[in-house]
């Protein structure tokens, strides 16, 4: 009798350590999936920025070739000037 009861006791604590595991990896998955969610909205909202940002950035890098180029047309002018 007393083996028996000992038993139960032991079976039962091990069922509430399982549920209480079970509560807990609930717990962590939730809070993964909602970073997820999070990391998915942020990401978007980056895309968006890049989107927006093109054109300006192909401004940008057309406006210092044109640069480079006036820049290269005077250097080489001044080298033959100066012969």
């Amino acid at each position: 009798m007393k083996k028996r009861l000992i038993m139960s006791l032991a079976m039962l604590t091990l069922l509430a350590g399982c549920a209480n595991n079970n509560s807990l990896e609930k717990q962590q998955i939730d809070k993964l999936s909602a970073d997820i969610s999070a990391l998915k909205i942020r990401a978007e909202r980056l895309r968006q920025d890049l989107r927006v940002l093109q054109p300006e950035v192909q401004k940008a890098k057309a406006d210092a070739n044109r640069a480079n180029y006036r820049l290269d047309v005077n250097e080489y002018l001044d080298c033959w000037c100066s012969l």
